[in-house]
């Protein structure tokens, strides 16, 4: 809770940075061999501290702790897939969604990362292909905010119209905060929140967004307003 204040109220990345490696040393010695408090302690803490390197590379080692201790668990492999999303490391998070699918050919995660990286490449057919079958099987696997937003990635890469992408921009965002309706505040919360993937969805919106500062007593542009209240 130290490093997540630290993180979230002071902006303090050092002192969490700090802080997450006396977490690591203290898991290290009274927790060694579990691999669930390694992974869930990273969570929240890579999901909020905007990418900052020196705060990934200490959730990674926490991650990467679980998986060394239980490596046939798809989910661990997931989770290093998407650290390495988070640092710019598309080729490695390739690597370890692979891998994830080799543990578990179900795994709906791994295939949504894979498509992520393939939008990422610029591998526009692959993630076309590989969404229209996400979206065959959605009714198994349920509504997913992160498999409308790659929808919208994707149509801005075909140079699809503007009322769509935002439509499907929209439909990202109802459908992520759907899922933290009765979720108590704490720690779960604000990894399920996951502010980076809020951001990721506001930048999208921002492309469509007046580039110079209207004129005094100009309304305020309505995705503007869209996006304070996403992120307020």
């Amino acid at each position: 809770m130290l490093a997540l204040h630290s993180l979230c109220r002071e902006g303090n990345i050092k002192e969490a940075g700090t802080r997450l490696g006396d977490l690591i040393s203290v898991l290290d010695r009274f927790e060694p061999h579990n691999p669930d408090v390694f992974y869930k302690m990273a969570l929240a803490f890579s999901r909020m501290c905007g990418r900052n390197q020196i705060v990934l590379q200490q959730t990674y080692t926490l991650v990467e702790r679980a998986f060394n201790i239980s490596s046939r668990n798809a989910e661990f492999a997931n989770e290093l897939g998407y650290h390495m999303v988070l640092q710019g490391k598309v080729k490695e998070a390739v690597r370890w969604y692979k891998t994830a699918m080799s543990l578990d050919e179900s795994s709906v995660p791994a295939l949504t990362g894979i498509i992520r990286c393939q939008l990422i490449e610029g591998q526009l057919e692959d993630a076309e292909q590989q969404l229209e079958f996400l979206n065959e099987i959605q009714q198994s696997i349920g509504k997913s905010g992160e498999l409308s937003f790659l929808h919208a990635v994707l149509a801005v890469k075909k140079h699809k119209g503007q009322d769509e992408v935002i439509n499907l921009l929209n439909d990202a965002v109802d459908t992520h905060f759907s899922t933290l309706q009765g979720q108590p505040l704490g720690i779960q919360y604000y990894e399920k929140l996951n502010p980076d993937f809020l951001l990721e969805i506001i930048r999208e919106y921002l492309a469509f967004c007046p580039t110079q500062p209207g004129a005094p007593g100009q309304p305020l542009s309505p995705l503007l307003k869209h996006c304070a209240s996403v992120l307020d």
